[in-house]
């Protein structure tokens, strides 16, 4: 089991990092979400709310994978180009 760990260990660090942006992506998209109804109709509300629950559902995942990504590149270009 620790051979694996050791093997695999950018991956697991690149899903950790993926769950924390996931998770502070999702912290500051839900801060647009309004759930009043002070400022605006009700119409209008609905509509605000639908744009934000779109970007959220859709393109966050997507947001949140470019640091794994990265991290994961960077982990298997890094070693080859020592000389």
């Amino acid at each position: 089991m620790k051979d694996w760990f050791r093997n695999h260990y950018r991956v697991l660090i690149a899903f950790a990092l993926f769950i924390v942006t996931y998770l502070l992506l999702c912290s500051i998209c839900s801060d647009y979400i309004e759930f009043e109804k002070s400022r605006r109709t009700y119409r209008a509300l609905v509509e605000f709310n639908l744009k934000v629950a779109k970007f959220y559902f859709l393109q966050l995942p997507f947001g949140a994978s470019v640091p794994s990504l990265l991290y994961i590149l960077s982990g298997y270009l890094g070693p080859k180009s020592n000389h």
